[in-house]
């Protein structure tokens, strides 16, 4: 059961930094195409740090 959590929080991290990046990327973009689109991006950035926090609160 160990090696299915560590597996599970490992695929969370990644997830939540790719969703993270890909946030911030699509922010930026976003701001240049003078901010249209920008609810997506934030979405994207909120998820990214809600996985981020899963992860670092119940990894331990």
């Amino acid at each position: 059961m160990s090696a299915l959590k560590e597996f599970t929080f490992s695929f969370l991290i990644i997830v939540g930094w790719f969703i993270l990046i890909a946030g911030i990327i699509g922010l930026i973009v976003s701001l240049f195409a003078e901010g249209m689109w920008i609810f997506v991006p934030l979405s994207f950035i909120s998820i990214g740090l809600f996985l981020i926090w899963f992860y670092k609160k119940f990894s331990h």
